[in-house]
């Protein structure tokens, strides 16, 4: 075993075409000398985020792969019966990964970081800390979204029912990282008083180096058959992400008015059909079409080659997606909601929807690209500026926390 090993535990795996930082996080340190062992569960439930997504491997380390229990019950019409061999579970993951991490440390005692990957990794490598004390234990949190909006609007009940996410979070450990993804995790952990507050890595995700000459990497036209002008949209196809008010705006005032552009929307996931549908009910289907999930290098012509891309996101809208646009010089008309304001700035690098008139505003902003009332090319060209100053490249990203490690 190399002089530095580390060993991760997660209850969510790999993915190709959204949240990269999953996969490029080992990847990081494999690529920085460390011996990486991941065991990871993974969620293959038709109602989760991985069912449109072929299995990653992990080059370079020792990787065990598992599966979540009771998909098919967990995917029930019946949300009392979902939600409750969900959380079933998710705790018994949590047991897992304690078991198989608890293994694991038992044959290889020279490992010396424990690295907990959302809260089953956690709460699993917490349990660990109670047999293995002369370890280093690593909390990672991809956002607090869940439990912000929870707080945010008095779910009591909510919280109750995630009190092992509220635990995961006030623990201590030697260093706990958190992406800095506009849910405001920070102010979380201040209201939780959590006990890793003091070791908190709060940054933001990182964007891929491209270069010009990458942003014509596919003749994007041919490939997605794309005629025109048109604006995108680049999430996870759930209910969590809106794209339902685009269509519902859309369908008062596109029949109203002559609209020359097409909205592509990039992502799958539980909602697609659901959306697909009321997009054939209102029938507006020349003007949405939906490409499914697509591989993230190829998202970024996409991007460079639209008027601008909408999200309309609960809690926050700064995520990947929101930090690729600006890089590619594409502005962002997205809901004000949690720390947006402070990186999208209305009417300079992007446009701002009220979170309380999503509808309403949106049907303003049609009404003022139809009559040419956007300068979408100063838009841009703040977005480029905005990125030149505020945007860390993966590898600058990972230097960071790679740093931080390095002095436990």
């Amino acid at each position: 075993m190399k002089e530095k090993s580390i060993l991760f535990l997660s209850g969510i795996d790999f993915k190709d075409k959204s949240i990269q930082v999953v996969h490029k996080t080992p990847e990081a340190y494999i690529r920085n000398g460390y011996d990486v062992n991941y065991i990871v569960y993974r969620d293959n439930s038709k109602k989760g985020n991985y069912f449109y997504e072929s299995e990653k491997k992990l080059e370079g380390a020792n990787l065990q792969r598992f599966y979540w229990p009771f998909p098919k019950l967990r995917a029930v019409n019946n949300r009392f019966i979902a939600l409750l061999f969900t959380k079933l579970s998710s705790l018994l993951v949590v047991y897992f990964l304690f078991i198989k991490g608890f293994i694991f440390l038992l044959k290889n005692r020279d490992c010396k970081i424990i690295y907990g990957y959302e809260m089953q990794g956690v709460l699993a490598s917490n349990l660990l800390k109670i047999f293995f004390k002369n370890k280093k234990y690593i909390s990672r949190f991809q956002g607090v979204y869940y439990i912000k909006e929870h707080f945010l609007h008095k779910r009591y009940l909510n919280l109750l029912f995630n009190l092992d996410t509220l635990l995961a979070l006030w623990l201590p450990s030697d260093l706990m990282v958190m992406t800095n993804d506009g849910t405001q995790g920070d102010q979380i952990l201040d209201k939780i008083k959590s006990l890793s507050r003091k070791n908190l890595l709060f940054i933001s995700n990182g964007v891929n180096n491209i270069q010009k000459s990458d942003l014509s990497l596919i003749d994007v036209k041919s490939e997605f058959c794309i005629e025109g002008e048109y604006f995108i949209l680049v999430s996870r196809l759930t209910s969590i992400k809106r794209v339902h008010f685009l269509i519902e705006a859309f369908n008062i005032y596109g029949k109203k008015f002559q609209f020359n552009y097409k909205f592509y929307v990039v992502g799958d996931g539980p909602d697609l059909n659901y959306l697909k549908n009321l997009v054939l009910k209102y029938k507006i289907e020349d003007f949405f079409c939906f490409l499914g999930a697509i591989d993230n290098i190829k998202v970024y012509p996409l991007l460079k080659n639209s008027k601008a891309i909408f999200s309309l996101y609960e809690s926050s809208n700064i995520g990947n997606p929101f930090f690729e646009a600006m890089q590619c010089g594409t502005p962002m008309v997205a809901v004000n909601n949690g720390d947006t304001g402070l990186y999208i700035k209305d009417g300079v690098n992007g446009l701002l929807i009220n979170e309380d008139r999503i509808v309403e505003d949106l049907l303003i902003i049609f009404d003022k690209i139809i009559n040419n009332k956007i300068d979408f090319n100063k838009l841009s060209s703040n977005a480029l500026d905005f990125s030149k100053n505020n945007i860390l490249t993966w590898k600058e990203r990972f230097d960071i926390e790679l740093e931080r490690v390095g002095s436990l």
